[in-house]
């Protein structure tokens, strides 16, 4: 159990870093204006994004 309460990063002190997140929407056209229209992207801190690139890596078949 202590594995996961690790992962879940609550005891790091930079583990709200890893939780938040932004989500923009880029519009695929010029003239959008429904839902649809758009393409939603996640931008996500650098720490968290290497954090996760470091990971994949290490678990990541040799």
């Amino acid at each position: 159990m202590k594995i996961l309460q690790v992962l879940q990063l609550t005891e790091l002190p930079f583990g709200r870093v890893f939780r938040r997140v932004k989500m923009l929407l880029l519009p695929k056209r010029a003239d959008a204006h429904q839902l649809h229209d758009y393409r939603p992207i996640c931008l996500i801190h650098l720490v968290a994004k290497l954090f996760a690139k470091v990971l994949s890596l290490r678990l990541a078949p040799r």
